[in-house]
């Protein structure tokens, strides 16, 4: 029963990111502000990846938009997703469903 049931999780997930894709943000769209559900998806996902590719992504923001980074404990970094600039989110977002992909 367990099989059965990851196969469909894992069968749901990957027509869910073709579906995304397909949505796709469109450079006219790099200004919009994202909705609960975008933030929700983009913090999700971003746990998916692997460290490396999280670590490039972090290193990204904290260039780009240092406000939405807290690295005040050397123990961990904290991102506030609600904190990222709409540009930069959309950037972020398009390559984690880039990175999903592979």
């Amino acid at each position: 029963m367990y099989q059965v049931a990851e196969v469909f999780a894992q069968s749901f997930e990957e027509k869910y990111l073709s579906f995304q894709q397909q949505q796709g943000v469109s450079g006219e769209d790099l200004d919009r502000i994202p909705t609960i559900e975008d933030k929700t998806t983009l913090s999700y996902n971003l746990f998916k990846l692997p460290p490396v590719v999280v670590g490039d992504i972090l290193s990204y923001l904290h260039n780009e938009c240092p406000i939405c980074i807290d690295n005040s404990s050397p123990a961990q970094i904290q991102l506030s997703v609600d904190a990222i600039p709409p540009r930069f989110f959309w950037e972020v977002y398009k390559r984690i469903f880039e990175e999903m992909a592979k």
